[in-house]
């Protein structure tokens, strides 16, 4: 028995499902392929939404430290922990980061809205975005030589 081809350009593939999405309407899902085969390409971006924010402590081994905002960060693993963030080579903190292969994620609170956003904003290269933003460092219980930032009082 012959399989019919998904109409358009012979080498898209589709498959389809049904899901429920956050209307509580099914929608047809359809995955369009663009290589033969089953591995499917998708283009470069955040495929999950929303993703929260984070601020990001990071230092050098010369204990130059900065504080960025993160986006792209999750868990890799639970057991044992590990957790991932996507950080670009021409960021200030990049280098920090390939040098000590440390960094403490911070969560960051409603109060703490303009210091993550002036951290995402700003670089470490044009001054310390700590005091900039209001925020103070504090040791970090595991890694004592990256800082990290305490509750927020959001004054």
């Amino acid at each position: 028995m012959a399989q019919k081809r998904a109409a358009g350009k012979p080498e898209e593939r589709r498959r389809g499902g049904a899901r429920q999405n956050p209307e509580g309407q099914l929608k047809k899902r359809v995955e369009t392929r663009n290589t033969p085969g089953s591995r499917a390409q998708w283009k470069p971006g955040n495929m999950i939404y929303p993703v929260p924010a984070v601020l990001v402590t990071v230092a050098d081994c010369e204990g130059n430290s900065n504080i960025i905002t993160i986006a792209w960060t999750g868990t890799i693993c639970t057991n044992p922990p590990m957790a991932y963030i996507s950080v670009r080579p021409e960021r200030y903190s990049y280098h920090m980061l390939r040098e000590s292969g440390e960094f403490v994620i911070n969560l960051a609170t409603e109060s703490m809205a303009y210091a993550t956003d002036y951290c995402g904003v700003r670089s470490g290269r044009d001054g310390d975005k700590f005091a900039a933003a209001g925020l103070t460092r504090a040791p970090a219980s595991r890694t004592a030589e990256r800082p990290r930032v305490p509750p927020y009082s959001g004054e």
